[in-house]
């Protein structure tokens, strides 16, 4: 491939992820040089896709979190969520939203005092 600027390698990633080869995504994510923070939503789709989040750091838990709301998987989220080594605004923000949005409070159970 003669360039191979951000858009290829988004490209081959999600061909990846398209066809259930979430290991090569990895792969091809890990390969890339220079700043890959463009990518990092496509990984994070596939990883949800996949449920196989590896959590890097609170951003990526909290992509996580949002997109297991916004797609009904209220247990995943709320499993996630108490995984999660630390909480912050966008954590509970996209908790109690997507309780709130799949009327599923009765899943939850807030555990503010250990």
């Amino acid at each position: 491939m003669p360039v191979r600027d951000a858009i290829c390698w988004n490209m081959m990633i999600k061909g990846c992820l398209d066809c259930g080869d979430l290991m090569t995504a990895e792969e091809l994510f890990d390969e890339m040089p220079g700043p890959r923070v463009v990518l990092l939503t496509t990984m994070i789709d596939g990883f949800f896709r996949f449920g196989q989040m590896p959590i890097r750091d609170l951003a990526a838990s909290n992509a996580m979190l949002h997109g297991y709301c916004e797609n009904a998987r209220v247990d995943d989220a709320v499993k996630l969520f108490e995984q999660m080594p630390s909480w912050n605004v966008i954590s509970w923000t996209s908790m109690i939203g997507g309780l709130d949005q799949n009327h599923s409070w009765s899943r939850f159970q807030f555990r503010i005092l250990p």
